[in-house]
């Protein structure tokens, strides 16, 4: 039964473009419900995937599944399409708050620097073509300003 069931991703991904909104907002639960499977399928959808619609499918399933996925939204807020990078910001403001991204990394703080690089990066070469909406803009200076709050005390814990 789960290679059965196993066999049915790519038939839901492919449904990921259907014309109906129904049918892609069902295939994107089915999806969802894969578990790590149907996570990994998000990813791999929006990091190398060549089809616009399927990118902003997989940036509204990774949002859906929380604040464990926001590494892989903050690659489709690069992503050429300005659609994709919509729905990943869209997604992130949606499906998530800075406090929840903040204790998903909370005992991992190589994880936690990366993620500070990673939004510098986004809010420091952002192109005026593309413009990051501002409610992801306040989002990301507030999760910084978060990350850093333990940056502090482990440097005072350090230099004492």
């Amino acid at each position: 039964t789960y290679l059965k069931a196993r066999n049915m991703l790519p038939f839901l991904y492919r449904n990921l473009v259907d014309k109906d909104r129904s049918v892609r907002s069902s295939a994107l639960q089915c999806i969802q419900n894969f578990g790590p499977q149907g996570e990994l399928m998000f990813i791999e959808g929006l990091t190398k995937e060549s089809n616009e619609l399927i990118r902003i499918e997989c940036a509204r399933g990774l949002g859906k599944i929380g604040a464990t996925t926001f590494r892989t939204l903050l690659l489709g807020l690069h992503d050429p399409s300005s659609n994709v990078r919509e729905e990943a910001s869209r997604s992130i403001v949606k499906h998530m708050t800075p406090e929840s991204v903040d204790e998903v990394f909370q005992n991992r703080e190589h994880h936690r620097q990366s993620l500070k690089c990673s939004i510098q990066d986004i809010l420091n070469h952002t192109e005026p073509d593309r413009q990051l909406p501002v409610e992801i803009v306040i989002f990301m200076h507030t999760l910084f300003d978060l990350l850093g709050q333990s940056d502090g005390n482990a440097l005072s814990n350090e230099t004492q």
